[in-house]
């Protein structure tokens, strides 16, 4: 069944391990500042806020910070960590590589498409730039670049798309995303 997943390399994998650990880290402490300014709870200036446009506060106060009413940062970090999580279980997992690498590729593309979308969100309507925000932006780019690097294959894998949606381990993790925000 390890039709194109056979030569995986593990450096690449593991730097980008490292990528996604730090993205964890940037969603993390964007959903802190998000709910420090929602509660009135900010104190002073946040470390991501340099002065002039670059104020991660403004941009956590915008209509654009929020889908269905759960702040972005926690989309951002249950995404992420189901992320890291496939890409931990595609590394010591290989009897199930398929589907962990399959949910690692759509996952990838998910994440770049939201940074994207989010990018041109921020460069078109909202005044102000958040670094972290365009860190992980520019995360989610090195996330593709290094899985391409690590020998996974996008096209096939979206060849194999309709397999992989009536996968159970697929839509287990999928579901996870939006309870891990809810909870």
């Amino acid at each position: 069944m390890l039709r194109y997943f056979s030569m995986i390399k593990t450096k690449p994998l593991y730097i980008n391990l490292l990528f996604t650990f730090l993205a964890l880290g940037f969603h993390a402490y964007l959903a802190h500042e998000y709910f420090s300014v929602q509660n009135g709870e900010a104190t002073g200036s946040s470390i991501c806020n340099l002065g002039g446009v670059f104020n991660c506060q403004a941009v956590s106060q915008t209509t654009y910070a929020k889908l269905w009413g759960q702040p972005l940062a926690l989309w951002g970090l249950a995404t992420n960590f189901i992320f890291f999580f496939a890409q931990i279980m595609l590394v010591m997992r290989q009897e199930i590589k398929d589907v962990w690498t399959d949910l690692t590729i759509y996952l990838s593309v998910v994440i770049l498409a939201a940074s994207g979308i989010m990018g041109m969100i921020n460069l078109t309507q909202i005044k102000y730039v958040c670094i972290f925000c365009v860190s992980t932006y520019v995360l989610s780019v090195l996330n593709i670049i290094f899985l391409k690097m690590a020998g996974l294959q996008y096209l096939p894998a979206f060849r194999n798309i309709k397999s992989a949606l009536t996968e159970k381990v697929n839509w287990i993790a999928a579901l996870c995303i939006p309870i891990l925000v809810f909870f």
